[in-house]
């Protein structure tokens, strides 16, 4: 709310964080620019691992899996996937259900 705060001239329909610098200051920030953002402060924080926005999204539909129990529906809500069969495949890599599959597999081999 403190940044709300801080811009006066803040509209509901104006992007929540624009640019700061000089030649795009005010403008939405782009993909490439979040990226960059995010690169930044997870090499601050001493996180050897690339963390990427997609990442810390993947991350958090994945811990909300695990914390509804596997809720599908609110976990669709929350990552506004249009599809099911995406938030399937993010359940079926918590449960390692393809990883469970090949070994049975490649011990019938």
């Amino acid at each position: 709310m403190a940044w709300l705060a801080a811009r006066d001239d803040y509209l509901s329909s104006d992007p929540l964080f624009t640019s700061l610098d000089r030649r795009s200051k005010g403008h939405r920030l782009d993909g490439s620019t979040i990226y960059r953002l995010v690169r930044k402060f997870s090499e601050a924080a001493g996180i050897d691992k690339i963390v990427s926005p997609h990442r810390i999204r993947h991350s958090a539909i994945t811990a909300y899996l695990d914390a509804s129990d596997g809720n599908i529906r609110a976990a669709q809500s929350l990552s506004r996937h249009a599809s099911l069969n995406t938030l399937n495949r993010y359940d079926d890599n918590r449960h390692k259900y393809q990883a469970i599959a090949t070994n049975t597999l490649a011990d019938l081999v």
